[in-house]
């Protein structure tokens, strides 16, 4: 797994300890398999289609998009790109 600057910084500003405990919930279902339900996700379409979104909470999703590696069990190395705020494409876009 691996983790973009952004994430890491998101997750230093979920300052609510209920976000900042669910963000780690999260992380640790990615790492054993980021399509295991559940906390459902959703692919997200258009420019950022390679990548997946789960709810943190209304306004705060954690994005993330699963990289080929024939080694893991779900054929995949999942890298997180951001942890706070809704969508914002043109930014995830550069961190990729």
């Amino acid at each position: 797994m691996t983790v973009t600057k952004a994430a890491e910084r998101d997750l230093m500003m979920l300052k609510d300890d209920n976000l900042n405990r669910k963000a780690r919930e999260l992380i640790k279902i990615l790492e054993n398999n980021p399509f295991r339900t559940p906390s459902p996700f959703k692919k997200l379409h258009g420019q950022a289609s390679n990548m997946y979104s789960r709810r943190l909470n209304s306004k705060n999703r954690l994005v993330y998009e699963v990289r080929e590696s024939p080694d893991r069990e779900y054929a995949g190395i999942v890298n997180i790109v951001r942890m706070r705020t809704h969508y914002r494409f043109s930014r995830l876009l550069v961190l990729v």
